[in-house]
C-alpha cells in the first residue's frame, strides 16, 4: 500500500541485559520511491500493555490480504532472559487509507510454543511463524508454524507443526 509500518519495539538500559522499556506505538511512514515521509500515529490502534497474550516487542510480522500480523514476542511482563511471552498471534486490518482504527484481536490458535525474535511469512492463505528463541537460555526454535487464514475474518483457528524444521541458530 505505500506504506511502511514500525510495531512496538523496546530499549534496553546500558546495565541490563533485554528490554527495560516496551512501546506500544503504530507509526506508518509513508514511501514513495526512494523518500520516506515522517511517522505517523494518526488513525493507527496502538498496541496494548500488559496483557498476557499481547506483545510489544521481539515480535514476527506479517502481511496478508489487508491483515497485519503480530506473532510471538513480548511485553512489559516478559523479565530478563525468560518470562511470559506469547505463543499468540494478534492481527488487525488495514483499511484502504493504510491506517489501523479497530481493535486489535488475538488469534484463536496459539504457536506451539513461546516465541521471540522470530518471523512470519503469509501466502497463499497460510501464516508461516519460524525460528527465533523461546526465551529461556539456549533453547533456539527450529519449529516451523503453519496456520490457515480465515479470509472472511483473518483468524487463524489452529496452527501445526511442518515435519520441516530449520537450523536453529540463535545460540550456536
Amino acid at each position: 500500500n505505500g506504506n511502511a509500518y514500525t510495531f512496538g519495539g523496546c530499549v534496553a538500559s546500558a546495565t541490563t541485559f533485554g528490554c527495560s522499556t516496551y512501546s506500544q506505538q503504530v507509526t506508518k511512514y509513508s514511501i514513495n520511491g526512494t523518500t520516506i515521509g515522517a511517522g505517523s500515529t494518526t488513525n493507527l490502534t496502538q498496541l496494548t500493555a500488559g496483557t498476557l497474550d499481547f506483545p510489544n516487542a521481539v515480535m514476527a510480522s506479517a502481511f496478508y490480504d489487508g491483515y497485519v500480523y503480530l506473532c510471538g514476542g513480548a511485553n512489559s511482563n516478559a523479565t530478563g532472559n525468560g518470562g511470559p511471552q506469547t505463543q499468540k498471534c494478534i492481527y488487525n486490518k488495514l483499511n484502504s487509507a493504510g491506517t489501523i482504527t479497530t481493535a486489535w484481536s488475538t488469534t484463536t490458535g496459539s504457536l506451539n510454543q513461546t516465541i521471540r525474535r522470530g518471523a512470519a511469512y503469509a501466502s497463499n492463505g497460510y501464516l508461516y511463524v519460524y525460528s527465533g528463541h523461546n526465551g529461556q537460555t539456549g533453547n533456539s526454535v527450529a519449529d516451523i508454524n503453519i496456520g490457515k487464514i480465515n479470509p472472511s475474518t483473518g483468524d487463524v483457528a489452529s496452527f501445526s507443526l511442518s515435519t520441516t524444521t530449520f537450523t536453529a541458530k540463535w545460540d550456536t
